[in-house]
């Protein structure tokens, strides 16, 4: 049984076709807890080991050509992953025969599309976004953070700072995450920052990794969004805007057009690896 391991921007997901899971010949098939536990074990001990599971579900009719079950690599579920919405273009694609110019595909967030753009770059409709508070003021050790908590198809807390590094990031990380008016599930927290050149960079602790991720592409948007409403002198009012953010796995961009309430996400995807094994004996 083949799993593919598919990056976009070094954000990593193992994906295989949900009919690929029935071993017929054995009577065996993955239930939800044993999909949970699949996706702890393998994103953990196989191959280059990765960030989360994508179970592909075939749509006989209606609007959309797939559904998917996603999975972080701790078990967890997650409503939607704009990086692993350009990995399961590319997976349909190039090893289930997909072969129109858009992909359409239910998550938990809602329906996604996805557009084919050239050198395996792909262009994603995002969820609609709700910006549920604009730059509150946590005090914190003597500090006063400035955060904005959007949901981009999954909560972010977003952060403004000087200072990238993931160890100096971490305190301030954990204290996002679990604050109780997140929410039971908490949030994924973001953080970006202007650098001299006048562009922007950032990095996501992600739920479900619990740990930094080399890109995290529903965190890029909640960044394009903050710096939106941030840096309005940078963008003119009422037209479009993009931004383009550096994340330590790549560069992603995100278009917020005038007259629509969503963001696209732009940015490459690519297979890394194939693996075999069968999810019976990682079970056992």
């Amino acid at each position: 049984m083949k799993f593919y391991k598919m990056s976009a921007t070094q954000n990593t997901f193992f994906f295989i076709e949900e009919s690929k899971l029935i071993e017929k010949n054995h009577n065996f098939s993955l239930e939800i807890n044993d999909r949970r536990t699949l996706a702890r074990t393998l994103c953990s001990e196989y191959g280059t080991k990765a960030d989360g599971l994508v179970i592909i579900k075939i749509k006989g009719n209606g609007a959309c050509d797939y559904a998917w079950d996603f999975y972080n690599k701790d078990g967890s579920s997650a409503e939607m992953c704009g990086n692993a919405s350009r990995c399961m273009a590319l997976f349909v694609r190039d090893y289930l025969g997909f072969s129109k110019s858009q992909l359409v595909f239910e998550t938990e967030a809602g329906v996604i599309q996805v557009q084919y753009l050239e050198n395996n770059i792909f262009r994603v409709k995002m969820p609609r976004h709700e910006i549920r508070s604009s730059w509150e003021i946590e005090k914190k050790e003597g500090q006063e953070i400035p955060y904005c908590f959007i949901n981009t198809g999954v909560p972010h807390v977003v952060i403004p700072t000087t200072d990238l590094r993931r160890d100096s990031l971490l305190p301030m990380a954990k204290h996002f995450r679990f604050k109780k008016e997140f929410g039971a599930a908490g949030a994924n927290v973001s953080f970006f920052r202007e650098n001299q050149n006048g562009n922007f960079e950032g990095v996501t602790f992600e739920r479900g990794v619990e740990d930094f991720t080399q890109s995290c592409g529903t965190g890029v948007v909640s960044m394009g969004l903050a710096i939106f409403h941030r840096y309005p002198q940078l963008f003119s009012y009422g037209e479009d805007k993009q931004v383009t953010i550096q994340t330590p796995g790549g560069d992603l961009s995100v278009e917020l057009k005038a007259a629509e309430d969503f963001c696209w996400l732009i940015g490459p995807a690519q297979l890394v690896e194939i693996i075999e094994c069968l999810p019976k004996a990682i079970l056992t």
